[in-house]
């Protein structure tokens, strides 16, 4: 039982007793009032902040300073939460202590991604940088994760034995993720089922977290098969130079699960996600391995999972140096079963027309020419985003990302005959295709206006104008640009109505910039030009900035949460070190992570710029 509290100081006598007597009553009968986290801290039943324990002062008399201005205690008339939700954050609170202090929470690999110890997975959307101390997001990250792991909430906390396993995981990890990136340049390795999902060539499963979608998912495909071979292929465990030959390995693609996917499930020997009778040798009836004896016996479970012939589909090649002289096949192509030697070679580049044929082969005529000319869209939209331009003392870096096949999002950067440097980001109102043609519009125009050498002010005023009659008050255009000239070491920056950039300098102070400015495509003429306004930045060594779309700080978690600026912001601060290139990738991971399993609902687009 906690100690009497304290005399209080004379304030208003009768209401300070009469708080005293509650707290104490409170403290002694309440259970909900007896919550002490690991650390110490108590947990407030109304606000559940944890409260430490006041230097020079009791910890009643701590508690009793803290419902004086905890104002979901209200004097007494609050509500307290329910115990569930009070233990929860109990648990959350013993969690950061844990994390703090105990070296099993700590184990990353090489790149900074933390490994769990309950599960020995390694989680990328965690970053753990060696010698910084962690932030508010990194424990909900690690949080998020042990709410969906099987290990820790059957379990709980991670044993000796776990740990040692997740340290030796983490140590192998990289090199793994190097075996996977030259093994994909084999076609053994790119086979995938009718619903795109990637068939292992060592178990032959069927991996969800595997699906072809195109060369531009390979960056995660390859961390996601490491993943897989490390942590839940049982043959790879038993024999890591034991594949299948490439007919097995077609034949097991042509079978299919028919039933719905659960997300994050995952094949095994002991519990397939496609419990199919494995091809047999048609002489001595074994089923035959490259380099192996061959695996056990595949069983079929009593989830009654129905194997559905259907077409195997080999996917694209990575987009890197191939180590292999085995022939690439494009994207999504029929793979029927014809013998091995009949397998020839295609080193056609993936083309929109791979895309079209091969995602709609049973759609009618119209349907099927209709997902054509959408493909077609994409990549010819995709085609117009340009590389980010290389200038010394200067490093630029983007990503983008649409939710659907056409994106509202466009980003552009303007090479002028002075040697400045134009770059820009913005926001067409909507999605889908209605926005990416107005997009389309907007980018060529501020294109041509740009190149003229205009300020930045002046340059969107210029387009507002060309565009105000097409998007007649029903549409509109945000955007930032900002002009860089590396001689004078500033950048010029007009706004029109698009989220401020973040400006991160040396010493980690945080800055907006906005200058002020209305949208395109609402007024028009000298009004228009009269709300515009510019600002000019004076940069420095270690300078960072970064412009983005509504897309990121506006997703959604499920609990209806947005991702918000104090994130990003809090994203910016932890990452800015490691150049903007590494910046953008672990926001744009971030976000995937935060917003779960629910799709995209908007276009998401980031632009960074680092000074040297």
């Amino acid at each position: 039982m906690p100690p009497a509290l304290p005399p209080a100081p004379d304030r208003n006598p009768g209401a300070v007793r009469n708080t005293v007597r509650v707290v104490r009553e409170q403290l002694s009968a309440n259970p909900l009032w007896n919550f002490y986290a690991r650390n110490g801290k108590w947990i407030c039943p109304y606000c559940l902040g944890p409260v430490n324990k006041r230097p020079g002062k009791a910890m009643p008399d701590s508690i009793l300073a803290h419902l004086e201005s905890c104002r979901h205690w209200s004097r007494g008339q609050g509500q307290a939460k329910a115990e569930s939700v009070i233990r929860s954050r109990l648990q959350y609170e013993d969690l950061i202590y844990g994390i703090d202090h105990e070296p099993a929470w700590r184990i990353t690999d090489t790149t900074g991604a933390w490994y769990c110890p309950a599960c020995q997975e390694r989680i990328p959307q965690v970053r753990i940088p060696t010698g910084q101390a962690l932030t508010s997001f990194t424990y909900q990250g690690i949080a998020d994760h042990l709410s969906r792991c099987s290990m820790w909430i059957k379990n709980g906390p991670p044993n000796a034995a776990q740990t040692t396993c997740a340290q030796a995981r983490a140590t192998c990890m990289p090199q793994l993720m190097a075996y996977v990136q030259e093994r994909l340049q084999m076609v053994l390795w790119r086979y995938a089922d009718a619903n795109g999902l990637w068939i292992c060539p060592h178990c032959l499963g069927h991996i969800p977290l595997v699906r072809s979608g195109g060369t531009t998912d390979w960056s995660r495909s390859i961390e996601c098969i490491a993943q897989h071979l490390l942590c839940r292929c049982p043959a790879y465990a038993t024999n890591p130079a034991a594949i299948h030959i490439e007919d097995r390995i077609r034949q097991a693609a042509t079978l299919t699960v028919a039933a719905n996917l659960v997300p994050g499930n995952t094949p095994s020997s002991g519990s397939p996600l496609l419990q199919a009778s494995r091809p047999k040798d048609k002489t001595t009836g074994s089923t035959p391995i490259v380099g192996a004896t061959p695996l056990a016996s595949w069983a079929i479970k009593t989830s009654r999972l129905t194997p559905t012939p259907t077409t195997a589909t080999a996917l694209p090649p990575v987009a890197m140096p191939a180590k292999s002289n085995t022939p690439a096949r494009p994207h999504l192509t029929q793979a029927t079963p014809p013998a091995a030697s009949a397998v020839t070679a295609d080193n056609h580049h993936l083309t929109w027309m791979d895309d079209a044929e091969s995602l709609v082969p049973d759609q009618p005529d119209a349907q099927t020419q209709e997902r054509t000319d959408m493909i077609r869209a994409r990549d010819m939209q995709q085609n117009l985003m340009q590389r980010p331009p290389e200038i010394p003392g200067f490093r630029f870096a983007v990503r983008f990302q649409a939710c659907k096949d056409i994106s509202g999002d466009f980003y552009e950067f303007i090479r002028l005959t002075d040697g400045r440097v134009g770059f820009a980001l913005g926001d067409v109102s909507g999605h889908g295709v209605q926005a990416g043609l107005i997009m389309s519009m907007a980018k060529k125009t501020f294109e041509i206006y740009a190149g003229m050498g205009l300020s930045p002010a002046d340059t969107l005023a210029k387009v507002n104008d060309a565009l105000i009659r097409d998007l007649g008050g029903k549409m509109f255009v945000s955007m930032v640009y900002g002009l860089l000239d590396p001689e004078q070491a500033t950048i010029t920056w007009a706004r029109a109505g698009h989220n401020p950039p973040f400006h991160l300098n040396q010493a980690g102070a945080m800055n907006l910039i906005k200058p002020t400015g209305m949208v395109v495509g609402m007024k028009d003429g000298s009004i228009y030009r009269k709300t515009m306004q510019e600002e000019v930045t004076h940069l420095n060594p270690g300078d960072c900035f970064l412009l983005f779309t509504d897309g990121i700080t506006e997703v959604m978690n499920i609990q209806q949460e947005e991702f918000g600026e104090e994130r990003l912001q809090d994203v910016l601060r932890r990452y800015t070190n490691d150049g903007p290139d590494v910046l953008v990738q672990r926001i744009m991971d971030l976000v995937r992570h935060f917003r779960g399993p629910q799709s995209r609902s908007d276009d998401a687009t980031l632009l960074a710029l680092k000074v040297d």
